[in-house]
């Protein structure tokens, strides 16, 4: 079983910002294999129920029991090595287009992430 993950974007310039960065992950060798992310338009998005916002700060305890047993904090310790980071934060500066600046009609900087499993 395989995870596959996708970014969306609304605008051109997210669309931009997102294959930059997805370039400057691949470029920096953190990782051995390609980054299969894919960036996609968002045509649609559906604004989460109240209860789910701010959860961690809402249900503290159910929030540290998942977070404890999702293995995303040992993924990303092993990960995240400072070796690592610093390879990433050298790629990305190294740019000259590594933080570009937002239109000032863009609506939002919010990016739409879902995780997706196949069988």
């Amino acid at each position: 079983m395989a995870n596959s993950s996708t970014r969306g974007h609304r605008t051109e310039w997210e669309r931009g910002a997102a294959e930059d960065a997805k370039a400057d992950l691949a470029a920096s060798g953190v990782f051995s294999a390609p980054i299969a992310t894919a960036i996609l338009p968002t045509s649609t998005f559906y604004a989460a129920e109240e209860y789910h916002q701010d959860y961690h700060r809402k249900n503290p305890v159910r929030y540290a029991y998942y977070r404890a047993n999702s293995g995303r904090d040992t993924f990303l310790m092993r990960t995240w090595t400072p070796e690592a980071k610093q390879k990433y934060v050298a790629v990305r500066i190294a740019r000259p287009t590594a933080v570009p600046t937002a239109p000032s009609a863009t609506p939002s900087r919010r990016f739409m992430i879902s995780t997706t499993r196949e069988t």
